[in-house]
């Protein structure tokens, strides 16, 4: 591609955010607005405006400062999402490159690219050589291999106790992804425990009532309208709107439950159904199941993190990592070696993020370390569409609740707000939104 052609068909909103210059940028784009040709155009920009195709050298002086001077393929930096938009990625750019240059251009998906980081660097990450790594059915496996020694109630699974074995594996893959560590999740835990001695007295005692009435269907949905009652007082506490909190939700569900229980029909009958005499007994089990179900989620958290923890020094006593862990681990090996993050900082002069929507708490702190230097701009762009975020899809189906264990600091300073600036109308035609940060 000459220069000429370069950039042909660019709206302005589009030339500008290729052509920019030093600095941060998050760019947010509606759905078929040519998001990934400018990451493309952006790329081709910069090796033509500061680039120069002759190889870096193999050794470097020890007064060589990578930040000046040409820019080599080397040291452009692409990320995204997963393995096929890398490969996207890296086929579009060779079209805008030439094979040559795109070659040199390390294009990849976080996952792969923090695989290469600790293979790079398995002693100061605390790894054996080429440690293992574990996709799903192998964290499957692993779970199965140790729950035996797991003394579960909630999640005993009755007469299968692997029934558990896959929403195990969802939640500690999403802790993963916020690092959320097994340290970090008891704390969680004993916070959880506090708030419901606050309220209903003594753990222990419900707790043993729990178990020796067993897990009730009735209990359980009460659990259901606690935790949700949690979720929204816990975000309250941190000052989100979350419009009105109260426990009427919870005493509303305890009392429908203990009117089907005393009935004895299966049917929640109306209270103007019952005998006079019936009202206090209903009064008495939907206060019991309050307490009850408040309980069973408490017991059920702590399963959690009696799982997690386990898990955890299993994997790490067979000196393995599993698939979503590697983009946490190489954050950590970054915080712990500060030298190997200095070698990574120094080797990526721009680094360019694709499909930024899904990038998760992990993979917003590899970018933030990676970028931040105090020798050079912090020269991260990226690109994505907030309406389109997996996280959005997964609250709306109610995956396992993590994320709000942690405080948002560096979600909300990558990820603008909204009502912030825009240009046009996003669902009438391309729009772009551009927030120098």
């Amino acid at each position: 591609m000459t220069a000429a052609d370069a950039g042909a068909g660019l709206t302005d909103a589009q030339r500008r955010i290729v052509e920019w210059d030093e600095g941060p940028l998050v760019v947010i784009a509606g759905a078929g607005t040519g998001k990934t040709r400018v990451i493309v155009e952006r790329v081709a920009h910069l090796l033509r405006a500061k680039g120069a195709m002759d190889e870096i050298p193999a050794e470097l002086a020890d007064d060589h400062d990578p930040f000046h001077g040409p820019l080599p393929p080397e040291q452009v930096l692409v990320l995204t999402y997963n393995v096929r938009a890398a490969k996207e990625l890296k086929d579009r750019l060779e079209v805008a490159l030439g094979a040559a240059a795109a070659s040199r251009l390390p294009v990849s998906n976080f996952h792969s690219f923090c695989h290469r980081i600790l293979a790079d660097n398995a002693a100061e990450a605390g790894l054996k050589p080429n440690p293992d790594v574990l996709d799903g059915i192998g964290q499957v496996l692993l779970l199965r291999d140790i729950r035996p020694d797991l003394p579960l109630v909630y999640h005993a699974g009755g007469s299968n106790p692997n029934y558990w074995l896959d929403q195990f594996v969802a939640f500690i893959n999403r802790a993963k992804d916020e690092l959320v560590t097994p340290d970090v999740f008891d704390t969680f835990v004993s916070t959880e425990r506090a708030a419901f001695e606050a309220r209903f007295g003594a753990y222990g005692t419900a707790l043993d009532r729990v178990i020796a009435q067993g897990i009730l269907g009735a209990t359980k949905d009460v659990r259901g309208a606690y935790a949700d009652f949690r979720r929204k007082e816990r975000a309250d506490e941190r000052g989100e709107d979350v419009g009105t909190v109260d426990f009427v939700k919870v005493e509303k569900v305890a009392d429908r439950e203990a009117r089907r229980t005393v009935g004895g029909t299966g049917q929640a009958l109306r209270r103007n159904q019952f005998a006079a005499d019936q009202l206090p007994e209903i009064d008495h089990l939907a206060d019991t199941y309050v307490a009850d179900g408040a309980a069973l989620e408490v017991m059920r958290l702590g399963e959690l993190a009696l799982v997690y923890r386990a898990y955890q020094a299993e994997l790490e006593r067979r000196g393995a990592l599993d698939f979503g862990e590697q983009i946490a681990a190489a954050t950590q090996l970054f915080k712990h070696r500060p030298n190997v993050l200095r070698r990574y900082q120094r080797q990526y002069r721009y680094i360019l993020v694709d499909e930024f929507q899904d990038a998760n708490i992990a993979q917003i702190e590899l970018i933030e370390l990676l970028g931040r230097t105090p020798d050079r701009p912090d020269n991260v762009m990226v690109v994505g569409d907030d309406d389109q975020s997996i996280w959005r899809r997964r609250a709306d189906r109610s995956e396992p609740e993590v994320p709000d264990l942690r405080p948002f600091v560096r979600v909300r300073r990558c990820r603008p707000q909204r009502g912030g600036p825009r240009q046009g109308h996003r669902r009438s035609g391309p729009a772009w939104t551009l927030w120098p940060l």
